[in-house]
């Protein structure tokens, strides 16, 4: 659906880096020749650094706790994995994968000072959470083209009740439809930008 569209790629929340890795792998089979078009991955790999009374309540079973979702010493693989795919690229000498480091409701609008002309196809929400949710749509709904694809892992999905607060929230009166697919259970939800 954004294969023909301008603007790259941005994942909210990393963890591990297969999905970060997927988009990747899509864009070297479908966009082979496009060296502009990026993927960019926001993590603070340390995981959940707190929790907002609009996440509901934590929930230890499903990782739903301050520090959840800790890939532990992964991002030193994941940046190891990011340096070996670059090598073996159809052309290989501009990096297609970006990690940003930090806290999302930090870097997300530090990110977007730094690159005034970013634009988005596909922004993919994978933070789970209300606090990072809703600041990263504050700062990349306007950069995301029309006919681009908003994806939200866990909305709709208990008891990650804080992200579908946030999306709710956010687009309240805006008109936008919020769709899912129904053959899978993630993303919880979509949207398709008008």
């Amino acid at each position: 659906m954004t294969v023909d569209l301008p603007g790259d790629i941005v994942e909210l929340g990393v963890y591990r880096g297969a999905t970060l890795m997927g988009w990747a792998n899509f864009l070297e089979i479908r966009n082979m020749g496009d060296r502009q078009k990026q993927v960019f991955g926001f993590d603070n790999f340390s995981g959940f650094p707190a929790l907002d009374p609009k996440d509901g309540p934590a929930s230890a079973g499903v990782e739903k706790v301050v520090g959840g979702f800790d890939p532990g010493s992964f991002e030193e693989v994941l940046r190891d994995a990011i340096g070996i795919y670059d090598q073996d690229r159809f052309i290989p000498y501009k990096p297609r994968v970006v990690l940003i480091k930090g806290n999302i409701e930090e870097s997300v609008p530090r990110f977007i000072e730094e690159r005034p002309g970013l634009r988005i196809s596909l922004l993919h929400f994978d933070c789970d959470l209300y606090r990072p949710t809703l600041v990263a749509l504050e700062h990349f709904w306007e950069r995301v083209v029309t006919g681009g694809v908003v994806l939200f892992d866990e909305y709709g999905l208990r008891p990650w009740e804080g992200e579908s607060r946030a999306v709710d929230e956010f687009f309240a009166g805006k008109g936008v439809r919020i769709r899912r697919l129904d053959w899978a259970p993630n993303p919880g939800g979509y949207v398709i930008k008008a």
